[in-house]
């Protein structure tokens, strides 16, 4: 088992030549899709927790506990839902420009399976957010009523140092294990939609590219990715 997915991480075409010989099984990837999911739970929880303390004076303290499980569930279907299912269908659709074929429960299956460095490096920046999140600064919000108020207060959350730099190293650690599941995903589209290198690429390359950008958005922005990677 172990040289098996030695082979889909460093030698994913070896892998997929001989997956695509076996009949479709959604159990191994739904098995690491759901790893993923738990951890972009944590880690939605735990980036939760700065909007919660803004709220964690007076009568608003009690928001907290429900924005951490809002942000726990966000994490958990953004995981299952954008990375496993909705990379699946753009990539399927997208290689259809490519004349590509085979089934899509074959794409969502191999999707599943290149999603592991996703899954490495979830669990990457999650250890960061323990590191850097309790360091962090937050404003107190003491009321919801003025949006001027709470455009000031988010404004200064955002601009926080050490938030900002855990945001720029979190996005660049997140860039490279995303750059090695492209690498992956183009072997899986190989064989999965019977595509040649050149397509496979083509087929990888428009939704990560799409996905790159805003991740460099997010850098100069201030804001937060939910649900790992």
């Amino acid at each position: 088992m172990n040289n098996i997915f030695l082979d889909l991480l460093i030698r994913p075409g070896s892998f997929f030549s001989k997956k695509i010989l076996e009949p479709v099984n959604l159990r191994i990837p739904a098995l690491i899709v759901l790893v993923g999911a738990v951890i972009g739970a944590i880690q939605g929880y735990v980036m939760s927790g700065l909007y919660a303390r803004l709220f964690s004076q007076g009568d608003m303290a009690s928001m907290g506990l429900f924005l951490k499980i809002i942000g726990a569930v966000s994490g958990f279907l953004a995981f299952l839902i954008i990375w496993w299912l909705a990379l699946s269908v753009v990539l399927y659709l997208v290689s259809m420009f490519f004349s590509g074929s085979g089934p899509l429960k074959r794409t969502i299956e191999f999707a599943g399976y290149a999603l592991i460095p996703v899954v490495i490096g979830s669990l990457v920046t999650l250890a960061l957010a323990f590191y850097y999140i309790p360091d962090v600064s937050v404003p107190a919000l003491r009321s919801i009523q003025d949006p001027a108020v709470i455009q000031e207060v988010m404004a200064q959350l955002m601009n926080d140092p050490v938030l900002m730099e855990f945001t720029q190293v979190s996005t660049l650690i997140s860039l490279i294990f995303l750059i090695w599941t492209a690498n992956i995903l183009v072997f899986a589209m190989k064989y999965a939609r019977e595509l040649n290198v050149k397509h496979a690429v083509l087929t990888v390359a428009i939704p990560v590219l799409v996905y790159i950008i805003y991740m460099v958005y997010t850098i100069f922005s201030g804001n937060l990715i939910p649900g790992g990677v």
